[in-house]
């Protein structure tokens, strides 16, 4: 029996509103976490976080295992979220502690954007204080000029501009680094003093990542089979009906006929909690926490030393200094 998870390709289908490619990225200013900007920002240092996903996404996570690749963790969520496992871009379901190389910490989130290198990109307002953001963008728009780009027609242009888009990308990284570099402190400080705490998760980027325990929930893949079951019977009743020949029915709306992959689901239903259970067991290092395990999730992240409780996780950090919101 095959394990109830998607090709590689489902992935690409499911971000594809966040994955976006390099001159995408250009044209918004962004920064590209590259290891030289990391290593300016955050040092060396090895991490526990936090990653929920779901059972559409395990064998992708498993690609970023020990790669340069960028995952988005946190160490801290709000109680509902993690109650729920709710994805922020995925199903959820899936809880996963990660031990990673730290590459940039935000109270916030940060809306880091993947491209197709597996590098995330951030906006450069939520990297840089505001009396340095005018000339980055200077930076940039000069850079653009002196290489003969319109960044309103890189998307169209771009692709075919050969050594001309090699060379632009270079010294838009070259550029990048060392911006960061020049600021470093200033950027630093700006980082950890954005102490809004308006979102209800923090945003951790690790990469050379490793799994260890992992703890998982039922109620996603639950709730998908029962819709999935619901629409197969609505659909074999309608044709029932309509082998009747009952013209009312004809004139209704035809449920659509599930896809080889809803009806793979459906079929294989049966025992699935095992198969992911015994997947998931393959790629943890440590212990999987499965449906059954009496443990809550609440739980698992506050026995790992994550954080639920907003004012426990301030704690980590000096008081906010309002005095900098008005300069």
């Amino acid at each position: 029996m095959k394990i109830l998870i998607t090709e590689a390709q489902q992935k690409a289908l499911d971000e594809l509103q966040w994955l976006e490619n390099v001159p995408s990225h250009m044209m918004e200013y962004r920064f590209p976490m590259t290891p030289k900007i990391y290593q300016i920002i955050s040092g060396n240092q090895r991490i526990k976080t936090f990653h929920v996903s779901d059972v559409h996404q395990i064998n992708n996570l498993v690609g970023l295992v020990g790669t340069k690749k960028t995952l988005s963790s946190f160490t801290f969520m709000s109680v509902h979220t993690v109650e729920t496992l709710s994805g922020i871009q995925t199903k959820g379901g899936v809880l996963y502690e990660i031990y990673g190389d730290l590459v940039i910490h935000s109270p916030n989130d940060i809306m880091s954007r993947p491209d197709e290198n597996g590098i995330r990109w951030l906006d450069y307002y939520e990297l840089l204080p505001s009396e340095i953001a005018r000339p980055w963008n200077s930076i940039v728009k000069e850079l653009f000029t002196n290489h003969n780009v319109n960044p309103s027609q890189m998307n169209v242009d771009f692709p075919h501009k050969g050594k001309e888009k090699t060379d632009l990308v270079k010294n838009y990284f070259i550029s990048a680094e060392k911006f960061v570099a020049d600021n470093a402190d200033k950027i630093k400080s700006h980082i950890l003093d954005k102490r809004h705490y308006t979102n209800n998760w923090n945003e951790i980027l690790v990469n050379n990542i490793e799994i260890h325990d992992i703890y998982w929930s039922h109620r996603y893949m639950d709730g998908l089979y029962k819709g999935l079951e619901a629409r197969d019977q609505q659909r074999k009743n309608e044709l029932i009906r309509r082998s009747e020949k009952n013209q009312y029915y004809i004139r209704m709306a035809e449920a659509k006929p599930l896809t080889p992959r809803e009806r793979r689901i459906v079929d294989d239903f049966p025992g699935w909690k095992a198969r992911v259970q015994h997947k998931l067991e393959s790629i943890s290092s440590g212990k999987v926490y499965g449906p059954d395990s009496g443990l809550r999730a609440i739980d698992f992240v506050r026995e790992r030393g994550g954080f639920v409780d907003p004012d426990e996780y301030k704690k980590q950090f000096p008081p906010y200094d309002s005095s900098k919101d008005e300069n």
